[in-house]
This record gives structure tokens, sequence and C-alpha cells, in this order.
């Protein structure tokens, strides 16, 4: 991957998880959803390595994946819809803004989203996908992460930690009271 002189990386990031996968693995039942996860994992990472994807990091049933060019983390993703389908998991596929779609910004405002990944790129126009997004994300209340660096540690610090984490709705968090 190109590398600037601060030692940082340009690369493409691509996430994915199992939206639901709480419910859906209850639904299935443990034996079932192990194997359906343990073929999700095969998928993806198959295709990760077929367009010379990183895997930075896997918790439970979501990757982190980055690539040197923006090419073949949208053939990898591309190809992970059409297995992943394959496997009988619901894909929803959310064009870029600047197609003329305004899905993503929806799922964010609409509370799907639990975090946002999104690095900002140069220039300063507030009509670019990434300013739209944040901002977003921002107004929604809605985790922004700007850094891959940040977004990494995060995710290590989830996967370290000893403490058990229970999911609930984010409309149960906006809704709680503040405790300072």
């Amino acid at each position: 991957m190109p590398r600037r002189r601060s030692g940082r990386r340009l690369a493409t990031v691509l996430f994915l998880d199992i939206v639901g996968s709480t419910s859906v693995a209850s639904e299935m039942g443990d034996a079932r959803w192990r194997d359906l996860l343990s073929r999700f994992r095969d998928v993806v990472r198959g295709r990760l390595k077929a367009e010379g994807g990183r895997e930075e990091s896997f918790t439970g049933d979501g990757f982190l994946a980055t690539f040197a060019e923006p090419a073949h983390a949208v053939r990898a993703a591309e190809g992970i819809v059409e297995d992943v389908r394959s496997l009988g998991i619901e894909v929803t596929e959310v064009p870029k803004l600047g197609e003329g779609d305004s899905t993503i910004l929806q799922l964010i405002r609409s509370g799907t989203c639990a975090a946002v990944v999104n690095t900002p790129t140069l220039g300063k126009t507030v009509d670019r996908d990434g300013f739209l997004i944040r901002r977003a994300a921002v107004e929604a209340r809605v985790p922004c992460l700007t850094s891959l660096d940040t977004a990494l540690a995060v995710v290590t610090a989830l996967r370290a930690s000893a403490q058990s984490y229970t999911v609930a709705p984010l409309s149960e968090y906006r809704s709680a009271p503040v405790v300072a």
C-alpha cells in the first residue's frame, strides 16, 4: 500500500457484518448458526484473499479489511454480496451518495448504524460524500470514527475485553439518563 512520510498508509477500508446477528442466531439455533457463520467467514476471507485485501480485524460476524486500491475493495465487496446471498443471508447494498442515492444517510439517521467509520479526504466542500456522512452521524448522535487507527483500536479493545457486552437497540442508549 502507498505509504506517507509519517509512516501512515493510504488504504481503502471495507467493513461488513451480519446485521441482527443475535436475532438470527437465536432463530436458527446454535449448530445451524455456527455452520452459517463458518461459511460466511470462509466466503469473506476467500474474497479478501482473491482481491489482495488484508483482514485487519474480525469480531464474531464482523470484518474490517483494508485494500491498497479502491477497485480491489469494490470487486471484493461485489463478490462478497453475491456469495453471502447464496448462503441465504440478506444483503443490503448501499450506493454512494454521488450516485444520487441517500440510503446511507437514512440508515445513519434511523439509528440502524451503531457507529460510522469515515475518514476525511482532501477538500473542504460540503457536498462531498464523506462530509455528508460524518455530518449525519454527528446530527444523529452516532459515534463517527475518522481514523482507521482509531477504528482498529476500538475493535481491538472490544475483542480484548473480558467484560461481557449486551446488545440493545440504540434508542435505549439515547433515552437513558445522562450520568455525570
